[in-house]
Parts: structure tokens; C-alpha cells; sequence
């Protein structure tokens, strides 16, 4: 069933015009507060935005990577207090994938738009863009946006020809992990 849903789970930048309901939004919430941390310090913090205004406001953190959230009737701004952990990158990337999982199990289709160490057009930092869009203190990184919605373009699961085991090793680098016999 895992194997399922990682084979169904894709990037979608396109969405229906349909609000996602409560019940799967906290469903999504409660599954991204069971991430795990670096010695369990819990850095990351979450905000849930579905107001339009504010979803175009993101939509502009990153020009052309960053534009498809304001088709998205929701985003998961995943953030870390960087005071709290040394691990918060790696905190933050567990938490949106787990963000993207719950929503592909709930019927959902998501995006992530990375933000951390990221320029707009315009030049500015990516970070800078979404703490002064919300509220944010400096303390904070912003490491990623999560756009979620009903999917609004057709994309087709992964399939086995599109694994390349080539990036696959055993015991040691170079070594093929499949053989072809």
C-alpha cells in the first residue's frame, strides 16, 4: 500500500478550483507533527494558509518556480527555529514529505517549492519574501512552501522503467546493485 502511494505521489503545479475540507487538513497536520527530529527537539513549526490574498502573496517568493500556489487553495509553510537544532534541515525535509504523503493518501496532489537559500527575481531572498508575508521572526528559516490541492492536470504514477538502480550501490561506491544477468 506504501509502495502505492510513493509510485502515485507527483509534483503537480495545477489545481482544481475546490476548497480542501478541515478533516483532511488536520489529518495532514497530525501526521507532520509525528516527524522525526534530531534528538527529538521538535525545531519545526507549521503554517497552514488557505486565504487567496496570502497565497499570492508566496506565489511570488521564487517568480516562475514559486507561481503555481496561487492556483492552490492550500500551503504548508514549513519553518524551523534554527536556535533550537542543528539537524532543522533535515527536520523541516522530513516534515514536508510527510506533509506530501498525507496528502496524496487523502486524495490530495501537492508541489514543493523550495525556499531556503533561495532568490526571487527581483533578487531578494526567498526567506525574507515569506517571514515578512508572515510575520515571521529572524530566528526562523523558512525551508520550504507546500502547495496541496485537487488535482487540476493529469500526471501518470511512476512506473518501474522510470527507476534508474544506476544510483543504487552495494557495499561500496561504483559497485552495481543489480545485476543484469
Amino acid at each position: 500500500m506504501l509502495q502505492k502511494l510513493l509510485f502515485n505521489r507527483r509534483s503537480v503545479r495545477k489545481y482544481q478550483d475546490k476548497k480542501v475540507e478541515r478533516p483532511k487538513i488536520e489529518a495532514v497536520v497530525k501526521a507532520a507533527l509525528t516527524a522525526p527530529t534530531g534528538k527529538n527537539l521538535k525545531p519545526v513549526e507549521i503554517i497552514v494558509v488557505e486565504d487567496e490574498q496570502t497565497l499570492k502573496l508566496l506565489a511570488q517568493v521564487r517568480g516562475a518556480a514559486s507561481k503555481q500556489i496561487a492556483g492552490a487553495p492550500l500551503a504548508f509553510v514549513v519553518i524551523a527555529d534554527t536556535r533550537e537544532s542543528s539537524t532543522w534541515l533535515s527536520d523541516t525535509a522530513i516534515t514536508a514529505i510527510i506533509i506530501q504523503l498525507l496528502a496524496e493518501d487523502n486524495g490530495l496532489k501537492s508541489c514543493w517549492v523550495h525556499v531556503e537559500n533561495r532568490k526571487a527575481e527581483d533578487g531578494t531572498s526567498s526567506e525574507a519574501k515569506v517571514r515578512k508575508a508572515l510575520g515571521i521572526a529572524e530566528y526562523y528559516t523558512a525551508h520550504c512552501i507546500v502547495a496541496v490541492g485537487y488535482q487540476g492536470e493529469e500526471k501518470c504514477a511512476y512506473t518501474e522503467e522510470d527507476l534508474d538502480y544506476s544510483k543504487v550501490h552495494k557495499e561500496r561506491f561504483g559497485n552495481s546493485f543489480i545485476q543484469n544477468t
